[in-house]
């Protein structure tokens, strides 16, 4: 048990009347060489994907239960000398009903999408908020 402004937090419990001044989120970082990952949510929930398979198809797994928002941010990178797609084997409702379309064929570049659920991962709604960045 922690205390903050008068709130007890428990592991898994509930804060009310809480400020951070500053705080920091874990990141999955792989290198993906087959045509599948499972993006596990019971974990972390930023994903930082390097793309060495031609496609990769990414099934989130383990979201919170419904009533929970979850937040899921997906850095995407293209090696130096790939062209690689991603297909999300979840339902996603993409901003403006479009399927973002990632660096493919652009060298050294990475995207950012923006994911969510709220209602236990049976819907995802998610939009591509940085494209064809270099790192």
């Amino acid at each position: 048990y922690t205390t903050a402004n008068n709130a007890v937090v428990a592991s898994g419990g509930t804060a009310t009347t809480l400020t951070l001044k500053s705080y920091r989120e874990g990141i999955n970082t792989r290198t993906i060489t087959g045509s599948t990952v499972s993006a596990d949510l019971s974990g972390n929930n930023i994903f930082d994907y390097t793309l060495q398979a031609a496609t990769v198809a990414i099934t989130f797994t383990n979201a919170p239960a419904s009533g929970n928002a979850f937040p899921i941010t997906l850095i995407l990178r293209q090696p130096g000398t790939a062209a690689n797609l991603v297909t999300f084997a979840n339902t996603v409702n993409w901003s403006s009903a479009e399927v973002p379309t990632i660096a493919s064929g652009i060298a050294s570049r990475l995207d950012i999408i923006s994911i969510i659920t709220v209602d236990g991962g049976s819907v995802f709604f998610g939009a591509h908020s940085m494209a064809n960045v270099a790192y």
